[in-house]
């Protein structure tokens, strides 16, 4: 058995060189066809090259006659160069060959194959929304063509198509799925678990294509707004938002359910800030831990009094806050925040403002660009009464498809 494996690696290596030496023979021709030719545009060069100099010289003289004379002369020269049968442009048309030998076991079928590519790495592309724009947690893709010198769509088995897709904030590399069509195109496909800024990198048979690497931008998960009845200070999120007053201080409403359930620390955090930084304006916003709350931190914001501002300075104040409260959860890279009817309460805004002013926020924020890049996409509104829950209600079916009612996605 030894014996005829041994016999089978021999006839293997035999094959293998025999088909080297005759790569490398076509690979000489090949080089030596290529020579020629370039020898002798040269040599085409050069005469196009001296009757050039040889005109600027006749021009310089500026005699008409003598002009005239050489101007017909050269132009018979240069249409008998560009008209020689021996004159075409040089064209490379890059060709690999590789000798696959077979295994052992099919050796009575075949002894090998040989792979031929004109696939050129410098002229094959990619294109597609995939390669350049991404979103979080969705499926992306595009298109990889190879192609052969000439800019024509070539294929080969041996092409060796590979993508990397790495994370310039972490260096993680992902590697995407390629379904090969068998064509010249590749369909490739990834799922961006982190948004961020990435680099692809595409090679074909271990080189570079034109453009690689490419600039990715993944964006944040698309951002979902709800509107939910219930208790927010048993939301499970990552923040809740407060409406306070200028000092932080947290007597009455749904404040004082926040303390009263939380813990005083959340007072007491509220308090160094506040003799720090002194009173906070309206439509400011800072955040302190949760306590004992479901929530990793509560951010208090300070909306404004209807009676004080009037009817569209409280609007503008109202919206500054609740945007103000959304960039402060996006720069503390949370993911999840709930926020209540700010200021319908002692405030005196009236609700239907209320729930139209705190919706034009949220699609405000989500508008933004950087909010995309941000790690926030769960958006909350909680209201606790019937009453103020009905109107946001109204406001929420009127702006968002029945086929939505649920939450909303951008």
């Amino acid at each position: 058995m030894k014996s005829i494996e041994s016999l089978n690696s021999a006839l293997i290596r035999q094959h293998e060189a025999t088909m080297n030496k005759e790569l490398l023979e076509r690979k000489a021709n090949f080089q030596a066809e290529l020579s020629d030719q370039m020898t002798d545009l040269d040599g085409k060069l050069v005469e196009i090259y001296s009757g050039l100099e040889f005109g600027n010289d006749v021009v310089e003289r500026n005699n008409l006659p003598e002009i005239l004379n050489v101007e017909e002369l050269l132009e018979r020269r240069f249409q008998d160069l560009l008209s020689s049968p021996k004159f075409s442009p040089v064209v490379v048309n890059y060709c690999e060959v590789k000798y696959v030998p077979t295994d052992i076991a099919s050796i009575q079928n075949w002894l090998g194959r040989l792979f031929i590519t004109k696939t050129e790495p410098s002229f094959s592309i990619a294109q597609g929304k995939g390669l350049t724009e991404g979103r979080q947690g969705e499926d992306c893709t595009f298109t990889i063509i190879t192609k052969d010198s000439q800019g024509q769509t070539s294929y080969s088995e041996i092409d060796q198509v590979s993508v990397d897709i790495q994370s310039l904030q972490t260096g993680r590399v992902t590697t995407p799925s390629i379904t090969d069509s068998k064509d010249g195109s590749y369909q490739v496909k990834y799922k961006p678990e982190d948004a961020g800024e990435f680099n692809v990198s595409i090679t074909v048979g271990g080189e570079a294509i034109v453009g690689s690497p490419f600039q990715l931008k993944v964006l944040n998960k698309r951002v979902t707004l709800s509107l939910q009845q219930g208790d927010i200070t048993d939301e499970r999120v990552d923040a809740i938002v407060n409406a306070t007053n200028e000092w932080l201080q947290h007597g009455g409403g749904v404040a004082g359910a926040i303390v009263g359930k939380g813990g005083r620390e959340i007072q007491e955090e509220s308090n160094r800030i506040s003799n720090q930084r002194g009173p906070l304006k309206v439509g400011e916003a800072v955040y302190t831990s949760g306590g004992i709350l479901p929530c990793r931190y509560v951010i208090h914001t300070v909306g404004p009094r209807w009676r004080e501002h009037g009817r569209q300075t409280s609007i503008s104040l109202l919206r500054q806050a609740c945007v103000e409260s959304l960039r402060l959860a996006a720069q503390l890279q949370l993911s999840s925040i709930a926020l209540t009817a700010i200021g319908s309460g002692i405030s005196g805004i009236p609700k239907v403002i209320c729930a139209q002013a705190m919706f034009d926020a949220v699609e405000e924020f989500i508008s933004d660009r950087n909010a995309e890049l941000s790690t926030l996409h769960d958006v909350r509104i909680v209201i606790i009464d019937d009453p103020t829950f009905r109107v946001f209600s109204d406001e929420y079916a009127k702006r968002y498809s029945p086929q939505m009612t649920d939450n909303m996605v951008t």
